[in-house]
């Protein structure tokens, strides 16, 4: 295969799931955020592996866990979310320290720690304006990698998590950490 047929496959792939993350930035309900999120990841994590970026790729797959633990109630409530927030930014360390060449890379390292935290803490608009800011520190990843598809994709997604947020309401109130649709409904009332 042509180094200009993987480019496309690769290209291919990363538009594949930039439908599936901005599908994820229109949901009202935390689980369809947290599971096509969780679909883009993986996709996501393929695209940047065929880019070269080990330490994206990895990210990838961990922000895949971060979203599975996102949508189960048993991993948001004791010390869980604690223990798995803690576990999956010491992870993404690591990535860091084992794959991280660029500057650009330890920004998505930095948007791995974050979203550790926002994925098991927060809910509806708090997690959105979350994902605002891990969008931006993953834009210059996309930017240096020259991934057109996480460049669309991110630009794109902050201007769908900012219209979601606008027309959801505010903020406030809002961290939930029982995890149900029903509960954060009820916080928003």
């Amino acid at each position: 295969m042509t180094e200009f047929s993987y480019q496309v496959i690769a290209q291919c792939i990363g538009f594949i799931a930039m439908i599936f993350g901005w599908r994820a930035c229109t949901q009202n309900s935390h689980s369809g955020f947290m599971r096509n999120n969780m679909l883009a990841s993986l996709l996501t994590a393929i695209h940047l592996g065929l880019m070269g970026s080990m330490a994206g790729m990895a990210n990838q797959l961990i922000n895949m866990g971060r979203f599975t633990a996102g949508q189960s109630r048993r991993c948001r409530t004791g010390a869980r979310p604690l223990i798995l927030a803690t576990g999956f930014s010491l992870i993404a360390l690591l990535q860091g320290i084992l794959w991280a060449q660029h500057w650009s890379e330890w920004c998505a390292v930095g948007a791995g720690v974050f979203s550790s935290f926002a994925v098991l803490y927060l809910a509806q608009n708090k997690l959105k304006l979350a994902f605002v800011l891990t969008n931006l520190m993953n834009l210059s990843l996309s930017l240096y990698l020259l991934s057109w598809s996480g460049m669309i994709y991110q630009v794109v997604a902050i201007g769908l998590l900012l219209k979601q947020i606008h027309l959801e309401g505010d903020v406030e109130g809002e961290i939930n950490l029982e995890g149900s649709d029903a509960g954060m409904e009820a916080s928003k009332a």
